[in-house]
């Protein structure tokens, strides 16, 4: 009888121990030390850096760098977002290094000016010239600018013809261009950005242009030489690359139509006949705009 009150003793005294673990396990809301693998107050959780007074980590703890920063900034800006965060999780690191982005990049050319230097060549009737040029142009927003242009040809191949002509005794009657100015409307209708490489992005834009000009030439037949002055429309067509927001390399066209007149051949005076004749005229140009912008 007595050993059966101790057993009975010893069975209740169990129960009420292991019902006293079962609570402190239940009702322990602050993760103390009671919970295995829980952390103790004031204590960091598995793979966390403990806050030290001053901001310096303790001796042996790594530090929070940039890079972990931006990162734990993309992860709460995915979790506010799902559909990014479904996004993230379907990029993989591999896939994510071969994305090549055409960033947004901000740019403008309403109110500014346009000042460009260049080298061309024109091909024309009997005009086989090198050109030296300049240009400035302003816009008026971003797809209309009125722009001036000058061009002056100091080297002219036509005249190594002419001395081969002349050792002949062949009579040869031309016009070439001398030099040229005037004004157009730019339009520019179109607007993009390149990839090249990589990771240079340029930006460039395709205009044409249409407008008047001065044209001064020389006419020749034998030692008879005339300084003529025409008027002439031209039409261009020109892609510009931006190197920056302040300066780019653009590529022109132009094509250009005029009435003009040669000494006549065989006649002993200085009579010409008219005709209409047309240039065309390839230039490379190296400009800026100002104001500069950031």
């Amino acid at each position: 009888m007595k050993q059966m009150k101790l057993a009975v003793l010893t069975v209740f005294l169990a129960s009420v121990f292991s019902l006293n673990l079962g609570a402190a396990d239940l009702f322990d809301l602050e993760g103390g030390a009671g919970a295995e693998g829980a952390p103790t107050d004031g204590a960091p959780a598995d793979g966390a850096v403990a806050p030290v007074e001053g901001g310096v980590p303790a001796e042996g703890e790594a530090a929070a760098t940039p890079e972990t920063q931006t990162a734990n900034l993309a992860v709460s800006q995915a979790a506010a977002d799902p559909k990014l965060e479904k996004e993230m999780r379907e990029l993989s690191v591999d896939k994510k290094k071969k994305i090549k982005v055409v960033q947004k990049r901000e740019f403008y050319k309403e109110g500014r000016v346009e000042m460009g230097v260049g080298v061309g060549f024109i091909v024309g009737d009997w005009d086989d010239s090198m050109t030296v040029g300049a240009q400035i142009a302003y816009n008026i927003n971003d797809l209309f600018a009125v722009q001036g242009r000058f061009f002056y040809a100091p080297i002219n191949w036509e005249r190594e013809t002419r001395k081969q002509v002349n050792e002949l005794n062949a009579e040869v009657s031309s016009s070439n261009a001398v030099m040229a100015g005037g004004l157009s409307v730019v339009f520019t209708p179109f607007y993009g950005k390149l990839s090249l490489f990589g990771n240079f992005i340029p930006k460039y834009d395709l205009n044409v242009s249409l407008g008047g000009n001065y044209y001064q030439v020389l006419l020749q037949k034998g030692a008879r030489e005339e300084t003529g002055h025409r008027f002439a429309v031209n039409a261009g067509f020109a892609g510009r690359f931006f190197i920056t927001n302040n300066f780019f390399l653009s590529l022109n066209l132009d094509w250009y139509l005029m009435g003009d007149e040669r000494f006549k051949l065989g006649a002993t005076t200085n009579a010409k006949s008219s005709y209409l004749k047309t240039d065309t005229l390839f230039t490379i140009n190296f400009g800026m705009f100002l104001p500069f912008a950031d």
